[in-house]
């Protein structure tokens, strides 16, 4: 497996009170993104960006963000400290490069890109300017994944044989032919294999299918896939899109018995549910409401402030995408396809 060689570097000063830019075109920003900013304390919304002027006018209205505009260049002299992109497309590196050749520290989506590629570039931009490059990863954030990770570190499974992750979506939302061919692999491939690379540790290898069985669409609709850990077992991911039941869980088997996190991906204030089964513990169930966008903000303005290392960084972004490519390529090879 390839493993990006890139070092971070990270010393920027960052006010205590921390102002945020937007740009993208996604409505997901007023719903999700911007609400969440009223339970943070330091930090604000001070500047949107969109190519889309009416919706951005609409959003700085409702939410009393005193600048707007449709001008990339003068969102960036808008004094913000970080950008929040909500979209990854084929403008992402040049608007990234400017934003960081002037300071401005990144918050990316995932995919943090189109390609290997871009990513490997707006990682070594970010560095070479001196930024922060976070990527949009806020499940791990959530106390029940949190407290999932911490047992098993401590080995309370014992060793781990598999891990698996189930997503089924309603629907399939980026139908622009930006996405790419594998809609359901920009949609929520990235998170699954997050998931699996969060308890189980680096991949060596994947192979699986990825197929448009459900609907016969242009944009396939569900894929499969077996990974090989480096250090562990085995682990599995199943999405799809257009389920009438929406479901995302994770299980986690060792030696010792198993844990099960349901409801965790998806909308931001889940109700989700830890389900701890280990051998002479009997069975026990732990729910937990958390809204982990807000989470995701605190923790980069923690790590804005006291000069920390990001939570989910450029490069963690980036060895899920080449695990996304590599799975297109095996498939491309072995014309699964």
């Amino acid at each position: 497996m390839i493993k990006p060689a890139i070092k971070f570097k990270i010393n920027p000063k960052i006010p205590k009170r921390i102002k945020w830019g937007v740009a993208g075109d996604s409505f997901q920003i007023g719903e999700n993104f911007l609400p969440a900013f009223n339970k943070v304390q330091f930090g604000k919304v001070t500047s949107l960006f969109s190519n889309n002027n009416t919706m951005v006018k609409k959003l700085a209205e409702k939410f009393s963000i005193a600048n707007y505009t449709d001008s990339y260049e003068q969102f960036l002299e808008s004094g913000i400290d970080i950008i929040y992109f909500t979209n990854t497309n084929s403008e992402n590196l040049e608007m990234i490069k400017k934003a960081a050749a002037k300071g401005i520290n990144i918050l990316c989506e995932s995919p943090i890109a189109l390609n290997i590629q871009e990513a490997e570039e707006i990682i070594r931009v970010c560095s070479e300017s001196n930024v922060r490059l976070f990527v949009n990863q806020a499940h791990r954030l959530h106390p029940l994944l949190i407290k999932a990770k911490e047992l098993i570190d401590s080995n309370f499974l014992g060793k781990i044989i598999t891990i698996s992750v189930t997503l089924n979506s309603s629907i399939l939302k980026n139908d622009s032919e930006e996405s790419g061919e594998n809609g359901i692999i920009n949609e929520l491939g990235f998170q699954a294999v997050d998931m699996l690379r969060y308890f189980g540790g680096e991949i060596s290898d994947v192979k699986g299918y990825i197929d448009n069985f459900i609907l016969h669409s242009s944009k396939e609709d569900y894929s499969v896939a077996v990974v090989k850990f480096t250090k562990v077992g085995y682990g599995i991911f199943s999405i799809s899109a257009f389920a009438k039941q929406r479901i995302n869980q994770i299980e986690i088997s060792g030696i010792n018995g198993t844990l099960v996190i349901e409801n965790n991906l998806g909308n931001k204030m889940n109700s989700s549910r830890l389900v701890i089964d280990v051998h002479k513990e009997g069975k026990m169930v732990f729910r937990k409401r958390a809204n982990k966008i807000t989470a995701m903000i605190r923790s980069i303005h923690k790590t804005l402030s006291k000069n920390l290392p990001p939570f989910t960084s450029g490069e963690e972004g980036l060895k899920n995408l080449i695990i996304i490519e590599q799975l297109k390529k095996n498939l491309q090879e072995k014309n699964y396809v």
